[in-house]
């Protein structure tokens, strides 16, 4: 949350019988039963079994199908483009299929109710396990589909109390959300640390059993191009702040408490009953950008006919005073600062730079940790193509449009193919 493959020639291998588990997937296509590897050769964007890779189009037919349209004039549901960005200045023609889930905030089942709204509640968590079921199949389909889940998946600040150590905070939210761990846990035969990564409220999971790391390089097959997924609280100058600090104010100013009598007179009145207070819904933003995607409507929820749809160009901002705030978490001479609605670009493209040094050629970075989806377009230093792509949230409550304009609960995706990138809203639930 903000605080605010290359293939090889490889000669046969014996055959592996199948398995129900996937012990490991890794970015050639390959993929693993126990200690036995098999190389799922492709030509193009066929498997060696004759089977196509799933394209943008098979994906978007099978979410389709799980999150149908609805019909008539009742309120809107289905899939929708928040984003998409079909550039080949992105220099990656792999046609390995990724998707992306973002910040999930999973808590305990107690702790959904301590924290509402700001962590998953049992309907989000059910809408969740749902998507992974989904994403399972896909696998199934195309075993080389990868998944990456981008950090705050368990919101540690929010589980247990203030003080407890990780793995008592971690049993029972094991306990409580079994079902999400074991297909986590299918999702990525690896181990979790293989495709999770670690957010700034999840920031613990990487010295608990799940290993979890911060970042990772994905490499482009047929070029030298790379991406780089990672949370985001990586750009963020807040993140500057103890971890405590951080914890102690996101607790404190989230929690639900029992009412309570507010003056001596319904204290001593024993008729005094508590009335439940909850949290106002947002209001609907008064700029476009804070809508997930303003012009889209429910009469064209998809429109796939331009390779360029709600993208933001960058824009600097040469204001010393925000530069100054910003370089905290970029230790390093930035050049500009960043719009709101751009906000971390600029933090992106400095860390990309970085990666250059070291040979590596970053044309783009996939991030959560704002909860706002958005592709944006830029340069990196001497004029190198750059995109960050913020995949949104998997929690919270937004608004769609500036014509379906009901707060509703963020339930985005990332999905990658080739030097094509989408961000999609899956369903349109209220929020509560």
């Amino acid at each position: 949350m903000w605080l605010g493959l290359a293939l090889t020639t490889r000669k046969p291998r014996r055959k592996i019988e199948p398995s129900s588990h996937i012990l490991a997937v890794d970015s050639r296509g390959a993929f693993a039963y126990g200690s036995h590897v098999a190389v799922v050769p492709t030509v193009g964007n066929r498997l060696s079994s004759g089977r196509s890779m799933l394209t943008h189009v098979d994906i978007l037919a099978e979410l389709e199908a799980e999150y149908p349209r609805s019909s008539g004039q009742g309120t809107p549901d289905g899939v929708f483009l928040l984003a998409r960005l079909k550039d080949e200045a992105l220099s990656m023609p792999d046609p390995t299929p990724y998707i992306f889930l973002p910040d999930c905030h999973v808590v305990t089942k107690l702790g959904a109710k301590r924290f509402p709204r700001v962590t998953s509640d049992e309907d989000q968590v059910a809408a969740l396990e749902r998507l992974l079921q989904l994403v399972l199949r896909l696998r199934v389909k195309d075993p080389t589909l990868v998944f990456w889940q981008l950090g705050d998946l368990v919101d540690l600040w929010r589980v247990g109390e203030i003080g407890e150590n990780v793995g008592k905070r971690m049993t029972q939210f094991i306990k409580d959300r079994s079902t999400l761990v074991t297909l986590l846990n299918d999702l990525c035969p690896g181990g979790l640390k293989t495709r999770v990564l670690a957010g700034n409220h999840d920031l613990d999971l990487r010295v608990y059993d799940w290993k979890l790391p911060l970042e990772q390089l994905i490499p482009s097959a047929g070029s030298k191009a790379h991406a780089l997924v990672l949370h985001g609280h990586q750009l963020d100058p807040v993140e500057a702040l103890p971890q405590d600090m951080k914890e102690f104010f996101a607790r404190g100013a989230t929690e639900k408490v029992p009412p309570a009598a507010l003056t001596m007179l319904a204290a001593t009145n024993p008729h005094w009953k508590p009335q439940p207070v909850d949290a106002p819904l947002p209001q609907k933003p008064d700029e476009d950008w804070k809508f997930f995607h303003a012009d889209l409507t429910a009469q064209n929820p998809l429109p796939l006919t331009q390779d360029s749809v709600n993208v933001l160009d960058h824009a600097p901002v040469d204001d010393p005073a925000k530069r100054f705030l910003d370089v905290l978490s970029s230790p390093g001479a930035k050049v500009s600062a960043d719009l709101p609605s751009q906000t971390f670009f600029s933090d992106a493209a400095f860390k990309a730079d970085g990666y250059g040094s070291k040979g590596r050629d970053v044309r783009l970075a996939v991030i959560g940790h704002t909860h706002r989806p958005r592709i944006v377009r830029g340069h990196r230093a001497a004029g190198k193509p750059f995109v960050m792509m913020d995949c949104g949230a998997w929690i919270g409550v937004g608004f769609l449009s500036r014509t379906m304009d009901r707060p509703i609960r963020k339930s985005q995706i990332g999905v990658k193919v080739g030097n094509d990138l989408r961000i999609y809203q899956l369903g349109y639930r209220a929020a509560v």
